[in-house]
C-alpha cells in the first residue's frame, strides 16, 4: 500500500492525498491541491521515494 494517493477534485484538479489521515499532503510548504493529473502523480511518487530514502533499515547505497 502506498502512503499517498492522487484523487481528482470535483472540479477536475487533482489533490494529493496522505492515506495516514486522509488530508492533503504537503510538499516545500505548498499544500498538494489544485494540480494538473501530471503534477499530482510526480509530486505523489517524489513523497513516496522521499519515504523509501528516510526509511529506518534502507540498505545504504555505500
Amino acid at each position: 500500500m502506498q502512503r499517498y494517493e492522487v484523487v481528482e477534485e470535483p472540479v477536475g484538479t487533482w489533490v494529493v492525498l496522505d492515506s495516514l489521515d486522509g488530508v492533503p499532503a504537503e510538499r516545500d510548504d505548498r499544500v498538494l491541491i489544485g494540480l494538473t493529473w501530471h503534477e499530482a502523480t510526480y509530486a505523489a511518487a517524489s513523497l513516496e521515494t522521499a519515504l523509501w530514502n528516510d526509511s529506518p533499515g534502507r540498505p545504504s547505497a555505500a
